[in-house]
């Protein structure tokens, strides 16, 4: 018994004051901890850019940037006005006399149906000839015929995007490659359609003639 009273007095006088100081430790430190918090909420958290939303400088964008980005669309029907140049682009084909002047006369209805990149063009002559081909631009060549000669047909933009263009090159390649255009003009009622006979020797001269056709619907 007098050891245990001995223990007991020993514990009473060094582990009450020992768990005293642990105590003031302890409640010094959640003090501190909670001093740190209430600083953290006070400051702003810094805003960040996820990859997706990344912040780019800002740009004026004017009218003609927006539409210079705009393609043509040439759907509509569009009748025969006048040409230049086609007989002498009718003769470095290799047409007869007869054959140009009959050619020459003609007055052509042209009707396009364009809907996105699906192009299809309808060309009347009267009750002599009609001739439809249907395109997809930017798509694989489309077999054609002029005159008994094969040619193969693929249709892109123009490079500015007013118009677009069909290079056909010939299945026999005894005949020259064609490049023919057809460009809307601003206001839209005039269609210009060129064909151009590319020349394969270096430095020959282009040969083109054109066909000019007002809208009618």
């Amino acid at each position: 018994w007098s050891t245990y009273a001995s223990f007991s007095t020993f514990a009473n006088n060094i582990c009450i004051p020992l768990y005293a100081v642990f105590s003031l430790v302890y409640i010094l430190l959640l003090s501190l901890r909670h001093s740190r918090i209430s600083a953290k909420s006070v400051e702003p958290s810094p805003i960040r850019a996820s990859p997706s939303q990344s912040i780019q400088p800002a740009t004026n964008t004017t009218s003609d940037e927006s539409d210079s980005d705009e393609v043509v669309n040439l759907s509509g029907t569009y009748r025969f006005v006048r040409h230049e140049n086609m007989e002498e682009f009718l003769i470095a084909q290799g047409a007869s006399w007869a054959l140009r002047k009959a050619a020459l006369k003609l007055q052509p209805l042209q009707q396009i149906k364009q809907n996105g990149d699906i192009v299809n063009i309808r060309i009347t002559t009267g009750s002599v000839m009609t001739v439809e081909t249907s395109y997809v631009i930017g798509g694989p060549p489309v077999e054609t015929k002029i005159r008994k000669r094969a040619f193969r047909d693929t249709m892109n933009y123009m490079p500015d995007k007013t118009g677009i263009q069909i290079k056909k090159v010939p299945i026999d390649p005894i005949f020259p490659t064609l490049l023919v255009t057809r460009i809307l003009s601003a206001d839209k009622n005039t269609l210009v359609m060129t064909s151009t006979m590319l020349g394969e020797e270096e430095g020959k001269e282009k040969l083109a003639g054109i066909q000019y056709y007002e809208r009618v619907k």
